[in-house]
């Protein structure tokens, strides 16, 4: 049956097939530096993820690899998204660990191992809320900042102390390039986090928003 399904379709007229072309979508490649999220790639060149992920079936996850990719994206938004990459922070990539899960891990203990949230695995491998892994299946596992790692263990209670630190919040100004996503992760905390402590009910931000964040 495949045998036969291969000599069709090399000439499907011949064997009375009718076949509509399929239009394939316009396109432009542009190189991405090392990992980086597709959701903002997709805010940069104002289309869905669904679109970019059309574009690039090759990517299983919502990030591009470690490393330079050549990505594909929607004709005529190269550009832009080349501007965007040379203004862009550096924290905006994403360092990532692969992990391969065992037997009694979950999405909870992993990320409590990696110290990050179970919202950013879920995001980081296109899960959905309350999804369970299995033994064998890899994740990709956002890799947390010396920064943050360093301001996540300044909040932690001493052994000989019974105060409870208070976390402080400060004021941050949105820059050129950057996103809910990379502001959250700067700053060690979840983009739910970040949106409820702004009252954001939107992923959208402008260059100059100021934001309070967790420090």
């Amino acid at each position: 049956m495949i045998q036969a399904a291969i000599i069709i379709a090399k000439n499907p007229a011949q064997y009375g097939f009718d076949i509509d072309a399929v239009e394939t979508p316009q396109s432009e490649l542009v190189t991405i530096p090392n990992a980086l999220d597709l959701r903002v790639i997709a805010e940069w060149t104002g289309v869905s993820i669904d679109n970019i992920r059309a574009l690039n079936p090759e990517l299983r996850r919502t990030l591009t690899p470690l490393g330079k990719h050549d990505l594909r994206v929607p004709l005529g938004t190269a550009a832009a998204v080349e501007a965007k990459l040379a203004t862009a922070d550096a924290s905006i990539f994403k360092p990532i660990n692969l992990y391969t899960v065992k037997k009694g891990d979950t999405l909870a203990t992993i990320a409590r191992r990696y110290k990050t949230s179970t919202a950013d695995l879920l995001n980081a491998n296109d899960l959905k809320k309350g999804a369970r892994v299995k033994p064998g299946q890899q994740l990709q596992v956002p890799v947390v900042s010396t920064t943050a790692a360093v301001l996540a263990a300044g909040t932690k209670k001493p052994a000989s102390s019974a105060t409870t630190p208070v976390a402080t919040t400060t004021t941050y100004r949105v820059k050129p390039g950057d996103t809910l996503s990379a502001i959250a992760r700067q700053f060690a905390m979840s983009v739910t986090d970040l949106k409820k402590l702004n009252q954001l009910s939107s992923d959208t931000i402008n260059v100059g928003d100021k934001l309070t964040v967790r420090r």
